[in-house]
């Protein structure tokens, strides 16, 4: 009865489940490592399982990974937590599907400290205001603009954060193109240029990918959804503009990092 209790759990959660949840349900540990051995369950990382024989998609690790920060929590508590850890910077590009970060570790912000022993895991004390999360695909994760403007604090590479920009605008995910162009001047240090020459290189590296015209209306639209037709127009004919005089003007910028 209780395994049957945990797969009503693991139904909601993509077919994982934690030992802390399996325990709270009355079914012991070694019962949980028994039926590994059994073949009835598949261990996905260290005290998470799913009861799904094949993974689900690719993004089972990383939700695997989210459930081991806080196992007791089932994913509708920590939904409802607001102190839980969000996926962030890399790891919710991958969420959201865009952009070509590598990702080598499961990425991740928490209000409050977390030790886990896990190599793949990076969490940082980080605390995100509600306007910045949103639940895509069962897991917390940053904003598309947040995530933008954390891999900007970063210090990643602007041709990779344009690509994710760009792949955002062709998925029509949501994007605060006001806000970004507000914020770059944080990021002038980190780059050794000034805040306007990081905002148009966003755009200038997505523009060799795409016609810019077509690039630019669709940040118009997106950004000012409740103006006219006409005034859109005219707004994404103005940056039309402005990436074609940056192409023409200026070689692609390369970042420079501090010194460590």
């Amino acid at each position: 009865m209780a395994f049957e209790e945990v797969r009503e759990i693991a139904a909601e959660q993509y077919g994982l489940f934690t030992t802390a949840q399996a325990e709270n349900l009355d079914l012991a540990r070694l019962k949980v490592h028994r039926l590994a051995q059994a073949g009835r369950i598949r261990q996905v990382r260290r005290g998470v399982y799913s009861t799904e024989p094949f993974q689900s998609d690719n993004l089972e690790d990383l939700r695997a990974a989210w459930l081991s920060l806080d196992p007791a929590k089932t994913v509708a508590e920590r939904l409802a937590d607001d102190a839980c850890a969000v996926a962030a910077t890399s790891s919710a590009a991958h969420v959201f599907g865009v952009g070509n970060l590598m990702t080598y570790k499961h990425e991740f912000f928490s209000p409050q400290r977390k030790q886990s022993r896990a190599d793949d895991l990076h969490i940082r004390v980080r605390t995100i205001p509600a306007a910045d999360l949103a639940t895509v695909q069962g897991i917390r994760i940053t904003t598309v603009t947040r995530t933008v403007l954390d891999l900007l604090a970063d210090g990643e590479e602007l041709e990779h954060v344009s690509a994710l920009l760009l792949g955002a605008v062709q998925k029509n995910l949501d994007v605060d193109w006001q806000r970004l162009h507000k914020e770059s001047a944080r990021f002038e240090k980190v780059y050794g240029i000034n805040g306007s020459t990081i905002f148009s290189a966003l755009f200038s590296a997505a523009s060799n990918e795409v016609e810019q015209a077509s690039f630019a209306q669709d940040i118009a639209r997106q950004s000012f959804p409740d103006v006219s037709e006409q005034v859109a127009k005219m707004w994404s004919q103005q940056l039309e503009l402005m990436l074609h005089n940056i192409t023409e003007n200026y070689p692609p910028p390369r970042p420079r990092f501090p010194q460590k």
